[in-house]
């Protein structure tokens, strides 16, 4: 027996890194397949996504970015999407799952952030399901997309803080690094959507210069941080738009992106006040289960007093010894918000929600070694219910869809695979035949509605117009008088007019009111009044 040497069990070292790793991309991934299946049985937006996707089909199909087809923003998404489109087709899933790779990196990005700023819990499970709960609905590419860069040029800007006052080389190297890492994606937010790149920069550069003067060694001087990240955001910005310049499509850009956002900012104005004040009429008359549910949606209207109430307080607290960071971290949050204007709506707040829970996040760190573990315990219940609750509804309405004969599979084109009531799918097809045969083979028709991309598509005809989206603030400054000079040259044959919006202000009265007054009426068909210019004598 004592020849018989004992066999110690074989002991398998792990690789802490490589376990991080897997996690993160297990999680990634299994969000992903969450959020996509769940956009799936929300059916299709009609208006901007269906718009953007219009965009994209033309793009691939041959036509140039701003010379031929109007877009509002800077082009970085649709390039993204024709990418995505030329593989997979021009189809609605792919804007479904572009948009929802982009949510998930957002709410990975946003968890990065708080563990940063020193949430030293484990994975911040709270964080993941408040993103997921008030995850923003499906809009058109660029916002999201401008939204991920932002949260990646403040997670490199807090990286570059936090390691200002190294000495050792290997993290001086590190602060250089973040530094040039938020400067790329200060430029990239910009090409996906100019004003979000504006507010992103600015927070680099006020970070910069609030920061600098406390944090910098000898290494290098505040000018020369400025002066090396204004010209990497223009370098950067400079190369994706270049494919723009080449194409002949600037002039319509300046115009599009830029010259013309006073028109937005003075038509498309919704006051922050407006959400909170119809917030308060709700708690006032709670009354049903559909006043309840609205409530529930209006809440984040209270969460940027909250926030910056809370990072204010923090910042002036005699025991904060991290001032730089919690500037940072108060200009970030602050350059987000600022996104929201000016049309202040439910859909924009829940943009920079990642934003705002994430400044919440990190004053309630600062709080908590001064609250007892019984009262830490009793806030962080509240959250836990809210949330909880909130999941659950988002998981049981998918459900109840799926159970039932009234739901089904969309076989529209450019829109299949979507789960859509049967009844609204039945009148959509019925609705698109209709367009088609109204049209002669050798007519061009315009449609004048918010959902006109989306009818585009679904019908097939071609717009003989630049303008898939034809509000008043989507034309630039002269595309109504580009449309009614089409008309006069018969360039033009006939024209659907739609209702008008919630919001007046964003019908282009100047444009309806020429077609009815040089068009002959013809019909009405559903929702929409078909106009037709009169035979040449």
């Amino acid at each position: 027996m004592s020849g018989i040497k004992e066999e110690c069990p074989l002991q398998v070292k792990t690789n802490p890194v490589q376990v991080r790793l897997s996690f993160w991309i297990f999680s990634g991934l299994s969000l992903f397949a969450l959020c996509f299946c769940l956009s799936i049985t929300e059916g299709f937006n009609m208006a901007d996504a269906s718009w953007f996707l219009q965009v994209a089909h033309r793009v691939t199909s041959g036509e140039v970015l701003y010379r031929d087809v109007f877009f509002g923003a800077t082009p970085l998404s649709i390039y993204l999407t024709a990418i995505f489109t030329a593989l997979f087709g021009t189809e609605i899933l792919v804007v479904k799952g572009i948009t929802a790779l982009c949510l998930v990196l957002t709410v990975l990005l946003s968890c990065r952030i708080v563990q940063a700023l020193g949430f030293n819990q484990g994975f911040p499970y709270l964080l993941v399901l408040a993103l997921i709960v008030y995850a923003p609905p499906e809009v058109a590419v660029y916002q999201p997309l401008a939204n991920l860069f932002f949260l990646i040029c403040f997670y490199a800007t807090l990286v570059w803080t936090k390691s200002g006052k190294a000495v050792n080389r290997a993290v001086k190297g590190k602060s250089t690094g973040a530094l040039a890492a938020a400067e790329l994606a200060a430029g990239l937010c910009f090409a996906s959507k100019q004003n979000i790149g504006i507010y992103a920069l600015g927070a680099l550069l006020l970070t910069l210069t609030f920061n600098s003067s406390s944090i910098r060694s000898k290494r290098q001087s505040k000018p020369a941080d400025i002066i090396i990240v204004l010209s990497a955001f223009f370098l950067v910005s400079a190369l994706v738009f270049l494919p723009v310049w080449f194409s002949g499509g600037t002039e319509k850009l300046l115009d599009y992106g830029f010259f013309n956002k006073g028109t937005y900012i003075r038509l498309g104005r919704i006051s922050y006040l407006d959400g909170l004040n119809q917030l308060a009429d709700l708690l006032r008359n709670i009354g049903s289960l559909d006043n309840l549910k609205k409530i529930y949606l209006l809440a984040p209207f209270l969460l940027p007093l909250l926030t910056f109430g809370a990072l204010l307080a923090a910042w002036l607290h005699p025991g904060n010894d991290k001032r730089n960071l919690t500037t940072t971290v108060f200009l970030f949050v602050g350059a987000a918000f600022l996104g929201i204007f000016p049309r202040a709506s439910r859909t924009h707040l829940t943009f920079v929600i990642p934003e705002l829970l994430i400044g919440l996040t990190y004053a309630w760190l600062l709080a908590k070694p001064y609250l007892t573990t019984r009262w830490i315990r009793l806030i962080q219940a509240g959250p836990v219910l809210w949330f909880g609750t909130g999941l659950a509804f988002m998981l049981i309405n998918p459900l109840v869809k799926v159970s039932t004969a009234d739901y089904q599979i969309s076989n529209l084109p450019h829109f299949r695979g979507v789960l859509i009531n049967s009844d609204k799918l039945k009148e959509i097809h019925s609705f698109a035949q209709s367009f088609t045969e109204e049209v002669a083979l050798n007519e061009r028709a315009f449609i004048l509605s918010p959902y006109a991309g989306f009818y585009y598509l679904v019908s097939g005809l071609k717009n003989p117009t630049s303008f898939d989206y034809p509000l008043a603030t989507a034309f630039g400054r002269s595309g109504e008088s580009e449309v009614i000079a089409a008309i006069s040259r018969r360039e033009i044959d006939t024209v659907f007019l739609g209702p008008q919006l919630n919001y007046p202000s964003l019908h282009p009265v100047l444009l309806a009111r020429y077609i009815q007054g040089h068009m002959e009426r013809d019909r009405d068909l559903g929702g929409f009044t078909i106009y037709r210019l009169a035979a040449e004598p």
